[in-house]
């Protein structure tokens, strides 16, 4: 068994020694880290290729041979020349012990590894320390056999029912040994092939299902990739199925760079190396010519599983690994004092800061010149989107592609242009929806992501199963058809696909929308919006409580009814501005304090901004929240106060009907409707207005509850107005109410008026005992426990 840790911890070593402790070149430091790696990897391939079972070979004499296939460009080699003394050592203590054979075999889990590291580099010292699990600078995550597997069958079995019935009928031939010729010359390709996880599944499965010999499948594949290593990884391992003389062909069938850049003048695989090695993956000279890599043809397949990532400069993350003391600012305007000062302290990352920031901010304008690119370039650059779109316009006309997707795809409204295209073309055959709560991916378990299958051919509506989590079983799972009606019926401003956790809630869905109407159409008057942005506005914020500022409420600082529930008072100050930093709750009590914040706003400029904001007090709910949460929806009723971006809020004229909303969104059908509707992790102003709600007139409903006969509007409000008596800052909006008989509750009887709350909005939305108890059952038990 290969370890992984020992070999970076003699790679870093090696750099050491080859930088003499002076690291303040930081570009040259990345680019050594990165050859020492690829010469690694290189010799292990040479070693695969030519079925040397032992170390003792001459490195120059490999290195040479792996150049003459253009496995390597010229720097590589010159790398060795030049440093043979420090790369001797390096080479002889990693390969001391252990068989070449185990080397070759760990190849990928090599490659792997060093992508889980981060080197982190100051002036003087270089340290490595763990990553994210499965993701790096590429925001590639390596996918699992299984999946890969799942994604090539829905793929090659697409394929295969659009196009069998075009081919001609042959009587000297089966269907089987038609369709199987027909495969055996069809192309596959991977627009971000990493290490070749969908080429193993794909050759497995011609294998068993059709029969086709490694050797045979191998001449399909055609790849793309940004990272030199593993394309060399990938490409070696494919001809060492074949005989040598087929493998300057093979190898042409595979380019470096960045799919999504369309070029005519590709540069070296040395200058493409190089760029990688210092994160500057979106540089324009990283372009792929598409007519050289695919040899005048279209692809019949494209499967993949590309970044998960937006095209975005990250200054906190670009600074992490090299002054942790700026990536450690949250507010911009601060950063920009420091990152001018190393100018003089670091110049060589200033440098670097300079060409990286830059090539993020001119890739819309080199994205815009790929004619594959058309609907996926709106608003904010997401790559999973662009890769679709690329291999969707890239296939033939006959062909199709499948791909692993986040969910956001299909549900983010960002993704409105490109997923309304799709449907309106009819594009999407099959969609299938993962939760990663059984990790198939080493990230959040909370993460969702999908298998979208696309082709050209003309259907009603498109396959649909939600709820996976696992691929077990997967293609006897029932498939439900959605059409294009029952999306906008659902999402009319939109057209987007619910955050479904199962077929079953695609039903519950589209009967609520059948009965009831949209928040929209029932409450049109609603002023929504967000105040305070600490980014945005961060030239009028400070960190510390003065005169002439105001506190920046938080969304940390509400709970359902409670606008005292957390406090950063007991928080050590160094652990107050860390990134996603956590408050402490508070006992609860009868005098609760007033949250101690970390953020205050310039009184002045709050003044002026509130103008657009007539009303005394508004609705507020926590912003950035989770479908997997205990609550997803959670409300409380403030005064108009500064409230950051972790804070939504809409304001209404009428009292009563802004306290009626309280009740509405923190109850659970609401909630659960939300859990159905919401991409992502931002609740906006857009899903709540798209939420099917009780109309008016159902609230002036006689209802007998709790031995009270009154209408459901009464035991609503007065449930609400006695969950909010005890808030100080509410007593103009609650005390002139009289008529709803409130009072201050115990906490016993908080849960209980909770749990009625609960009940009475499931009578309003015509909920059936059966369907409210169906419901609750897939919120968390006991709810109520935070209380």
């Amino acid at each position: 068994m290969i370890n992984t840790d020992s070999i970076v911890k003699e790679t870093k070593d090696a750099l050491s020694a080859i930088m003499e402790n002076d690291y303040s070149e930081i570009e040259e430091v990345q680019k050594t880290w990165f050859y020492l790696q690829f010469l690694l990897v290189t010799l292990l391939n040479y070693h695969r290729l030519f079925n040397y079972s032992s170390w003792n070979s001459n490195h120059s004499i490999a290195l040479c041979k792996m150049h003459g296939y253009g496995l390597v460009g010229d720097k590589l080699l010159e790398f060795y020349k030049t440093q043979t003394r420090h790369l001797t050592a390096y080479l002889d203590r990693i390969s001391f012990g252990s068989p070449v054979t185990d080397f070759i075999q760990s190849i990928q889990a090599i490659r792997e590894h060093f992508m889980k590291v981060e080197l982190r580099i100051r002036l003087d010292k270089i340290d490595v320390i763990e990553s994210r699990a499965t993701t790096n600078i590429t925001d590639s995550f390596y996918t699992p056999p299984e999946l890969a597997k799942t994604v090539v069958r829905e793929a090659i079995e697409q394929l295969i029912n659009k196009k069998y019935e075009k081919m001609p009928i042959d009587s000297n031939l089966t269907s089987r040994q038609r369709i199987r010729d027909f495969l055996q010359s069809a192309t596959i390709v991977d627009l971000s092939c990493g290490c070749g996880d969908f080429f193993w599944a794909a050759q497995e499965y011609l294998l068993n299902s059709y029969d086709i010999p490694y050797e045979k499948s191998a001449k399909s594949f055609y790849g793309i990739d940004i990272d030199p290593i593993a394309l060399q990884i990938v490409i070696c391992r494919i001809i060492a199925q074949v005989e040598e003389k087929e493998w300057r062909k093979i190898i042409k069938q595979f380019s470096l760079g960045n799919a999504l850049y369309y070029s005519h003048t590709p540069i070296s695989i040395d200058e493409k190396a190089d760029l990688f090695a210092t994160g500057r993956l979106y540089a324009k000279e990283m372009g792929v010519d598409y007519t050289i890599v695919f040899g005048g043809t279209t692809p019949d397949i494209i499967i993949g599983n590309p970044p998960w990532g937006k095209i975005r400069f990250e200054e906190r993350k670009f600074f992490k690994p090299a002054r942790p003391d700026i990536s450690s600012v949250p507010q911009k305007n601060k950063r920009a004092v420091l990152v001018e000062s190393i100018k003089d302290t670091w110049p060589q990352l200033f440098d670097l800061y300079c060409k990286v920031s830059a090539d993020f901010q001119s890739a819309r304008k080199y994205l815009v010149l790929n004619p594959f690119l058309k609907k996926s370039i709106a608003g904010e650059l997401n790559t999973n989107t662009l890769f679709c779109e690329l291999a969707y316009n890239m296939a033939n006309r006959h062909g199709c592609s499948a791909m692993v997707l986040k969910s956001s795809i299909a549900i983010a409204q960002a993704n409105k242009a490109f997923w309304n295209h799709l449907i309106d073309t009819n594009a999407i055959s099959t969609i299938l929806f993962f939760d990663n709560r059984e990790k198939i991916f080493n990230i959040d378990s909370r993460e969702r992501f999908c298998i979208l299958v696309l082709t050209r051919t003309k259907r009603e509506g498109f396959e649909l199963v939600a709820g996976l989590t696992n691929t077990s079983g997967i293609f006897q799972k029932e498939r439900t058809t959605i059409t294009k009606d029952q999306l906008v019926r659902i999402n009319p401003f939109s057209g987007m696909m619910p955050n479904i956790s199962s077929n079953d809630s695609m039903r519950v869905l589209l009967d609520i929308h059948k009965r009831l109407p949209l928040f929209d159409d029932i409450y049109p008057n609603c002023h929504f919006g967000r105040l305070i942005h600490l980014t945005a506005h961060s030239k009028y914020i400070d960190t510390s409580s003065k005169k002439d500022n105001i506190l920046v409420y938080e969304g940390k600082f509400i709970e359902q009814y409670d606008a005292r529930y957390s406090t950063f008072e007991e928080v050590p100050t160094d652990k107050v501005y860390a990134p996603k930093a956590s408050s402490v709750r508070q006992k609860e009590c009868v005098d609760k304090k007033i949250p101690e914040g970390r953020y205050f706003v310039n009184a002045e400029f709050w003044n002026s901004y509130r103008v657009n904001y007539s009303e005394l007090y508004s609705l507020c709910w926590r912003s950035l929240t989770s479908v997997t949460n205990r609550r997803t929806m959670i409300a409380m009723i403030l005064p108009n106060c500064p409230t950051s971006q972790s804070i939504q809020m809409l304001q209404i004229q009428n009292k009563e009907t802004l306290l009626l909303l309280l009740g509405l969104f923190n109850s659970i059908p609401f909630d659960y409707i939300i859990r159905l509707k919401m991409p992502g992790i931002d609740l906006t102003q857009a899903v709540i207005k798209q939420i099917p709600v009780p109309p008016p007139e159902v609230y002036e409903e006689m209802v007998t509850y709790d031995g009270i006969h009154e209408k459901l509007l009464w035991h609503i409000l007065h449930r609400v107005l006695s969950l909010i008596s005890n808030e100080p800052k509410l007593g103009e909006l609650i005390k002139p109410l009289t008529e709803y008989n409130f009072r201050e509750l115990s906490l016993s009887e908080r849960i209980v008026n909770r749990k009625a709350l609960d009940n009475l909005f499931s009578i309003a939305y015509g909920l059936s005992r059966q369907e409210y108890e169906e419901i609750s059952a897939t919120f968390p038990s006991p709810d109520y426990q935070y209380l």
